[in-house]
């Protein structure tokens, strides 16, 4: 996500929850409960009237408590709601009040018709990512995949959080690679629903190296991996697995548990080079 600043969107409004002053404020913190749904055209709530009666009930307490400033969790807020909402003047949050209504998924087809709608008092920002682009990275490795295969992965574009650097990562990874701590990011990564539950799944001990030990038990098996040579996606590179000094202690430790002391002092080595070479750069 890029974030954008409200004034190069020709927005003006000065949100009471930021303005420095004594002035009191009220937050309201919904936490919406109801039975999860996902299928392979959207991701939001099973029982969509009694979601939209809830979230009907939340913004009206809102408007008449007078709310700053309004959060509610992610894939919780029905479409009809906005719809709703866009339709009833009353039903929308005062000036200088921010309300975070975060909505179930929306096809594209959704998005357009927001986007089409005539409306001289609504302003609707979109990141043309979501929009506009017609690409689908998955149609290439939905290709290459076929019930023989246990693991898939791909190239990744490793970008900054300002979004203004990149550089493809493309790796080809070996049963003796991994056993020296060399990773493929997981979002690159298609594993076979069987396979995962054959190997046991992510062992939670490991709170970054998780995927690396799951790479680990599939590359020592006798399992068919197969790499393609497609940009999967972008990748975070200023997250914490992406910090060798962060990621270096749970990554040495699935090493240790795994192989030998050998592996492991030569992992090391190669983290002691790749920061020293960092530091020079």
């Amino acid at each position: 996500m890029k974030f954008v600043e409200l004034s190069s969107l020709d927005v003006t409004t000065e949100l009471d929850v930021l303005k420095r002053d004594t002035q009191r404020n009220s937050f309201f913190l919904y936490q919406h409960k109801g039975v999860f749904f996902a299928d392979n055209t959207r991701i939001g709530n099973q029982n969509q009237q009694e979601a939209h009666q809830k979230y009907l009930n939340v913004i009206k307490k809102a408007k008449q408590d007078n709310i700053s400033l309004l959060l509610t969790p992610e894939y919780s807020c029905p479409k009809s709601i906005i719809d709703e909402m866009i339709a009833d003047v009353d039903l929308q949050p005062s000036d200088n009040k921010i309300w975070v209504l975060s909505g179930e998924s929306l096809n594209k087809n959704e998005l357009q018709d927001l986007i089409n709608l005539e409306n001289d008092n609504l302003y609707i920002h979109f990141e043309d990512v979501y929009t506009f682009s017609d690409k689908n990275s998955l149609e290439g490795v939905s290709r290459e995949i076929d019930n023989n295969q246990d693991l898939v992965y791909g190239r990744i574009r490793v970008v900054n959080k300002n979004n203004d650097k990149s550089y493809i990562r493309d790796k080809k990874l070996t049963k003796f690679k991994i056993k020296l701590g060399f990773k493929v990011s997981q979002q690159a990564v298609f594993i076979k629903r069987d396979t995962f539950n054959k190997v046991g799944g992510l062992d939670e001990r490991y709170k970054i190296a998780a995927d690396f030990d799951l790479l680990c038990k599939i590359f020592d098996g006798n399992y068919l991996i197969k790499k393609i040579d497609l940009v999967i996606c972008n990748y975070d590179g200023d997250g914490v697995s992406s910090n060798l000094k962060k990621s270096y202690g749970d990554t040495a430790l699935v090493i240790k548990n795994r192989y030998n002391g050998g592996y492991l002092k030569i992992y090391k080595i190669i983290v002691y080079l790749k920061l020293l070479v960092k530091a020079f750069l």
